[in-house]
């Protein structure tokens, strides 16, 4: 069926693929349970009789959970044999099952189950389902654009919904804010995931959303036929490039639970505690703004000139956080522009780098690939953050931890440069005549 427009197909009727995207948009707004479990944790310790850390200990059983749900998504959405709709509603009921656990919790097994369950639907559909069906259902047309967009509904959920959940909990108390949490899961992310998804456009007849004839690339109408698989491309030098780079990304973000340090050592024998604790949290904020902003703009670059040359792009402005900290450590400017380019790294992994591991390895499997290749993220950033905390502990500063940062954006760059010298290098299993990438 050919689509000649973005909104409708050729018989008038609204493409599924702006369906699709609704669902993701709406999944990242309701799914970001991570942004709330500080709400809750207090209360919650309360109810139990025991402390906040005790609490907080699920965090570490969701990074198991994580890895799993990751890896077995991924795995699901790239088997043509079960209907991603049955995956996928199956991860939405894990995490109603998750919020009751939390709310009529007896014991601390009981917490820590609901933290194992609850990545189910936030790795499986918000992070591992946003670029499959990116992937599978958008024409590289629009597909960095619309993946920019729907991870911008993440910010505005974390936005939103904490202060609305913080309200019921101070007026009904902790118990009616996991309800209010089932109401939106259910009402916004429950239809979507039981009527809605489908694996690719071709399941039902379409071509992906935005595809042109005679102007799109006419591999994209047979793309999801092809690629190689998760066994295959783990032979692959590019494969391991890419899962360190992830690693390594990940890491990163262990650097923003630090500010408030980064901003003692350098501001501290200039201004108080308190006005660096506010500089600190300004470049929170910041680097929050700007990972909303990065998101739309990594997107629609991502379109216009490759995920490759988009993802040097981000990279090259987030290297610059480590060389504004390190070259101006004392001007208090310098704090917030290095913040400003710290709000680039989140967005390297919703966009570009996914895409590159399609444009590698193709999109037939690129499910069970990028689950693999995200499976390490839940556990790098809080391993960084506590690893950076004692290294400051031992050295009494920061200067060589930013050096250590910078030397591993660094590294970033080099194995990413190496590893996109192997698109269109890999068989994909087309027909002769072919190139194995479509950028």
């Amino acid at each position: 069926m050919k689509v000649t427009s973005l909104l409708k197909t050729p018989d008038g009727k609204l493409h599924r693929g702006w369906l699709i995207f609704a669902g993701l948009c709406l999944a990242n707004f309701a799914l970001y349970q991570t942004g709330f479990n500080s709400l809750f944790a207090l209360p919650l310790a309360n109810a139990l009789g025991v402390t906040r850390g005790a609490i907080m200990f699920f965090t570490t059983v969701y990074a198991f959970g994580a890895a799993i749900a990751s890896v077995m998504f991924g795995a699901l959405y790239s088997n043509p044999k079960i209907p991603v709709r049955v995956s996928m509603t199956i991860g939405v009921i894990l995490s109603l099952c998750s919020y009751l656990l939390w709310a009529y919790a007896q014991n601390l097994f009981m917490v820590y189950a609901a933290g194992f369950l609850i990545p189910f639907s936030m790795q499986g559909i918000k992070i591992i389902g946003n670029s499959v069906f990116a992937v599978n259902w958008f024409d590289k047309s629009i597909r960095g654009k619309l993946i920019g967009v729907s991870s911008c509904f993440q910010g505005l959920g974390g936005m939103a919904m904490p202060v609305i959940i913080q309200l019921i909990i101070n007026a009904f108390g902790f118990q009616a804010g996991y309800w209010f949490l089932i109401a939106v899961t259910v009402v916004l992310v429950l239809p979507f995931t039981l009527f809605v998804f489908e694996r690719t456009p071709q399941d039902v007849g379409l071509l992906p959303l935005g595809y042109r004839e005679g102007k799109s690339d006419e591999r994209e109408k047979t793309a999801n036929l092809y690629g190689m698989t998760l066994k295959q491309s783990m032979k692959t030098i590019a494969f391991w490039a890419m899962l360190i780079i992830v690693f390594a990304i990940g890491m990163q973000n262990g650097f923003k639970s630090n500010f408030s340090g980064i901003a003692l050592e350098g501001l501290g024998g200039m201004m108080g505690e308190e006005d660096v604790a506010m500089v600190a949290a300004i470049m929170v904020s910041i680097a929050s703004g700007t990972d909303f902003v990065a998101n739309l703009l990594i997107g629609a670059v991502t379109d216009k000139i490759g995920p490759m040359k988009a993802a040097f792009a981000g990279l090259t402005i987030f290297l610059l956080f480590f060389v504004i900290l390190l070259l101006f450590e004392n001007q208090i400017w310098a704090f917030y522009i290095a913040a400003a380019c710290f709000g680039f790294n989140g967005c390297l992994l919703r966009t570009p780098i996914p895409l590159t591991i399609r444009e590698l390895f193709g999109n037939k499997h690129f499910g069970s690939i990028w689950g693999v290749c995200n499976a390490i993220k839940p556990w790098t950033a809080g391993v960084m953050a506590t690893c950076i905390a004692f290294a400051y502990d031992l050295s009494g500063t920061y200067s060589g931890i930013l050096i250590f940062g910078m030397i591993m954006a660094a590294i970033i760059y080099i194995l990413y440069f190496v590893a996109t010298r192997f698109v269109g290098k890999y068989d994909w299993g087309q027909p002769k005549g072919e190139t194995s990438t479509l950028s």
